[in-house]
């Protein structure tokens, strides 16, 4: 179900203890909420589908802290660290 999830970095090795998947080059949501100040309706709209992905998923638990959201370069949003993701919360400020 995972395997081409927009939201989901391509996995390309798992080792005992290394992953090696996909790099994605930007910021996380938590720094670029703190340079833009606001969200633009585009943003939104990415932030929600991220969401309606990831209950598309089965992901059961939706607080995901911001800095586990990454926006690649065409703007898309993915999601790192799976297991600390959603274990925590970030002040967006």
């Amino acid at each position: 179900k995972i395997n081409g999830s927009p939201i989901i970095p391509k996995l390309y090795e798992v080792g005992e203890n290394y992953i090696i998947m996909e790099y994605i080059d930007g910021p996380d949501l938590r720094d670029y909420l703190r340079v833009k100040r606001k969200i633009s309706k585009n943003m939104a709209k990415r932030i929600l589908l991220l969401f309606y992905e990831m209950e598309r998923l089965g992901f059961t638990r939706m607080d995901i802290s911001l800095r586990h959201i990454l926006l690649s370069k065409e703007k898309g949003l993915k999601i790192i660290d799976h297991f600390h993701a959603f274990s925590q919360r970030d002040p967006i400020l």
